[in-house]
C-alpha cells in the first residue's frame, strides 16, 4: 500500500509530521516497516495519542477501492499523566 506521510496526534492536535521511507528501505526482510524512530512527548495532563499514515495525494487504490486514497489509523493510546489510575479526558 502506498504511504508517504505519518502524522502524530495528541488530543486531536498535530504534534508531529514525518516522511515515511520507501517499502524495503529500512528493513528489506520486512518491507512494511516504513518508520523506525523514537518520538519524545511530555504531556502535562492525561493525553491520548494516535498516528495516521496517508498515501500520496492523487494516488488511488484502484481497482480494489476505486477512487480511495490509502489511509491507516492506529487506535488511541491513552496516557494517565496524573497517575490516578484512570484517563481523564481533556476539557474543551
Amino acid at each position: 500500500v502506498p504511504a508517504e506521510k505519518l502524522v502524530l496526534l495528541a488530543n486531536g492536535e498535530i504534534v508531529g509530521e514525518f516522511e515515511l521511507e520507501q517499502a524495503g528501505t529500512l528493513d528489506p526482510q520486512h518491507p512494511a516497516v516504513r518508520f523506525e524512530d523514537s518520538v519524545q512527548v511530555a504531556p502535562l495532563s492525561d493525553t491520548w495519542y494516535a498516528a495516521i499514515a496517508t498515501g500520496p495525494e492523487g494516488e488511488r487504490l484502484d481497482p480494489v477501492f476505486r477512487g480511495c486514497r490509502a489511509v491507516g489509523v492506529t487506535n488511541a493510546l491513552k496516557v494517565d499523566v496524573d497517575g490516578n489510575g484512570k484517563f481523564d479526558p481533556p476539557t474543551p
